[in-house]
C-alpha cells in the first residue's frame, strides 16, 4: 500500500491511471510524471522502487521548488546529451540521463555488433547530430549560391533586355527613358537619409517587440495540485460571486455551469423585449 501526499494508491493500479487519483493530475500530466520518473507504462504501483515513490512525492509536495531535470534542454532550447550523476556548476546532481535526439537519417548499429556502453551510444549519437548539423550548413551554403546565381543570372537578362530596349529609341525619346529608368533605380534603393531630387527620403523602421519573459523549460515547473488548486477554484469562485455573475451565483448554489442551456428563452426575452430598449 503506498500513501503519497496522504492519498492512498491501489497497489495493482497501473502508475500512469492511479496518479490521475489525486486532484489537478490528469492523463497528460501523469504521462509527464512517469516520464519525469522513468516509470514504465505498464508498471504498477507495487512495482515502484522506494526511490521513485519519495521522488514522486518531494515532486508533488512542491512543484515549482523543485529541479528541473538538468540537461534536459539547452539554453536555445535544443535537446543536448550530459552524463548522469554529474554536479554543474550550482553543485546540482542530475537526477535523469538524457539523450539527443537522433535526425530522421539516423542508421541504428547492425544487431551482430553486440551491447555497448552507454557513453560509446552517446558519443555515436553526438556524432551522428554533428554531422547532420554540417550537412544542413553544407544544405543552406548551396541555396545560397543557387540564390545568387539566379539573381545574377535575373539581373544580367534585365540589363540585356534594357539595352534591347534603348537600341530602338533615338534623340530625345532615348534620353528621356534614361532618365527616367535612372529614377526608378534611384527610388528603390534610397535608405534612411540619403537625398533624391532634393528630398531626404527615410524608411519607417521595424517596430520594436516587447521581451517577453523567458518561458520555464520543465513544463512541470507549474503544476497545481490538491489544496493549492482546491483553494484556486474557491478564490475562483468567491470573485464570480462577488461581482455578481451569473457564472458566480450558479456555481454558489451548486448547480450545473459548465456549458449547459441554464437560461430559458424566458428569461432572455424578459431582458431583451423591454419598452425602454425600444424607445
Amino acid at each position: 500500500m503506498v500513501h503519497i501526499l496522504g492519498i492512498n494508491l491501489p497497489d495493482n493500479q497501473l502508475a500512469r491511471f492511479a496518479l490521475t487519483t489525486i486532484y489537478g493530475v490528469g492523463h497528460s500530466t501523469s504521462h509527464r510524471l512517469c516520464a519525469r520518473f522513468q516509470i514504465h507504462d505498464t508498471c504498477r504501483i507495487r512495482d515502484l522502487s522506494p526511490f521513485q515513490v519519495t521522488a514522486l512525492a518531494s515532486f508533488l509536495s512542491s512543484p515549482q521548488s523543485a529541479f528541473p531535470p538538468r540537461g534536459a534542454t539547452s539554453a536555445k532550447g535544443g535537446p543536448r546529451a550530459f552524463v548522469a550523476n554529474k554536479k554543474d556548476d550550482l553543485g546540482v546532481t542530475d537526477i535523469l540521463k538524457t539523450y539527443p535526439l537522433a535526425s530522421l537519417a539516423f542508421k541504428p548499429r547492425p544487431l551482430n555488433r553486440g551491447w555497448t556502453s552507454d557513453r560509446e551510444l552517446e558519443r555515436e549519437w553526438e556524432n551522428e547530430v554533428k554531422e547532420a548539423k554540417e550537412q544542413r550548413e553544407r544544405d543552406r551554403a548551396a541555396r545560397e549560391r543557387e540564390r545568387e546565381e539566379y539573381l545574377a543570372e535575373k539581373e544580367k537578362k534585365a540589363k540585356e533586355k534594357e539595352e534591347k530596349m534603348l537600341t530602338r529609341l533615338r534623340g530625345r525619346m532615348r534620353t528621356k527613358v534614361i532618365a527616367a529608368l535612372a529614377k526608378h533605380k534611384a527610388t528603390f534603393k534610397t535608405r534612411t537619409g540619403t537625398t533624391v531630387n532634393g528630398r531626404t527620403t527615410t524608411t519607417k523602421s521595424k517596430p520594436v517587440q516587447p521581451k517577453l519573459p523567458p518561458k520555464s523549460l520543465d513544463p512541470l515547473a507549474n503544476l497545481t495540485i490538491e489544496t493549492a488548486l482546491r483553494r484556486l477554484v474557491r478564490d475562483n469562485i468567491a470573485h464570480q460571486r462577488m461581482i455578481g455573475s451569473y457564472v458566480g451565483r450558479r456555481h454558489a448554489m451548486g448547480m450545473p455551469v459548465r456549458g449547459q442551456n441554464t437560461r430559458s428563452n424566458a428569461k432572455t426575452a424578459k431582458k431583451m423585449n423591454r419598452v425602454d430598449r425600444w424607445g
